[in-house]
């Protein structure tokens, strides 16, 4: 029974190769505006470290120009299913009596999508839809 139980937990041969990746983050990235877009291994800034992989679309999540530091984005969560991507994401912001750097910041994260995905969908941690994507 304990056997059957941890192979339950175990990834599935399939899954493990149709897996949402972050291939990079930063808090000086993202040029574009706040929120999501595809991107190019060549859209790449040189201060932002991706290591593109074959077979996957990447996908740069920015929350756009930032008065301070504090500020990030990262991945929480995700799951496949029939060629939906659901990512749950958490968007952090500084508290109020955090110290924080009083400087521009532009934080972002770059994940790589699988191929085989056809729509993904960013949550919040609480699970709110904040977009939906089609895989070009």
């Amino acid at each position: 029974m304990a056997v059957l139980l941890l192979q339950a937990c175990l990834p599935q041969q399939g899954a493990q190769s149709a897996r949402v990746e972050v291939l990079g983050h930063g808090n000086h990235c993202g040029k574009r505006d706040q929120g999501a877009h595809w991107i190019e291994a060549d859209d790449v800034e040189d201060r932002l470290a991706v290591d593109p992989r074959e077979g996957y679309r990447l996908l740069l999540i920015s929350q756009g120009e930032r008065p301070t530091g504090g500020f990030g984005v990262s991945l929480n969560a995700y799951t496949l299913e029939r060629g939906r991507v659901r990512v749950r994401l958490h968007l952090k912001k500084p508290s109020g009596d955090e110290l924080v750097t009083q400087a521009l910041t532009r934080p972002c994260l770059v994940l790589g999508i699988p191929g085989a995905a056809d729509v993904v969908e960013l949550q919040d941690t609480d699970g709110r839809v904040l977009s939906e994507l089609e895989v070009p």
